[in-house]
């Protein structure tokens, strides 16, 4: 799996810069536009959803194969799902919730398989955890969160620091695909 990932460095980085970029602006949204901050949810799960597919697809006939898949499943169908039901925006902080913990266990899978090819691989791992400790989070503040403006102060630094996790991981086996291509 890791010599696909390897070859995939590139869709992570957009994956990465996709996240950073989401987060950014979730911090910039207007107080007032809820309705359009989901849609900007569901665009940025199905862009992502798609890069992580890709990575999938190429790695299809290694072992983890389907952890990937599920977690550009849940990915895409998140952002499918916030973009095609109207009544996802009642209850968009426990969708989100549900969605990232899905995709942050399938985040820990796919870093168990990944371990036993790659040592020191903390960014995938930590992506995951973050992932579902910000689901908790939100399940635990959606009684006192009213809106956008509490909302976005929990996505935007969650999706900065994804991003960011991810860009260490690509850092890490944009190296290896430099030695490989060096030996």
């Amino acid at each position: 799996m890791l010599e696909a990932l390897v070859r995939n460095w590139g869709w992570l980085l957009f994956r990465a810069v996709l996240a950073v970029s989401y987060g950014m602006a979730a911090f910039a949204w207007r107080d007032n536009a809820f309705v359009s901050f989901v849609y900007l949810f569901g665009f940025y799960a199905i862009f992502d959803g798609m890069a992580a597919l890709a990575i999938a697809i190429d790695v299809k006939a290694a072992h983890g194969f389907g952890s990937l898949l599920l977690e550009s499943l849940v990915r895409i169908a998140g952002g499918l799902i916030a973009l095609g039901e109207p009544r996802v925006v009642v209850a968009f902080p426990q969708f989100f919730a549900a969605w990232a913990i899905l995709a942050g266990a399938a985040e820990i899978v796919v870093a168990i398989v990944l371990r036993r090819e790659l040592v020191g691989e903390w960014p995938l791992p930590f992506a995951g955890a973050m992932s579902i400790m910000t689901a908790i989070l939100l399940l635990l503040a959606i009684p006192v969160m009213e809106g956008v403006p509490s909302f976005k102060w929990l996505v935007g630094p969650y999706t900065i620091i994804y991003g960011v996790s991810l860009l260490a991981l690509t850092r890490r086996l944009h190296q290896l695909a430099q030695e490989m291509d060096a030996g």
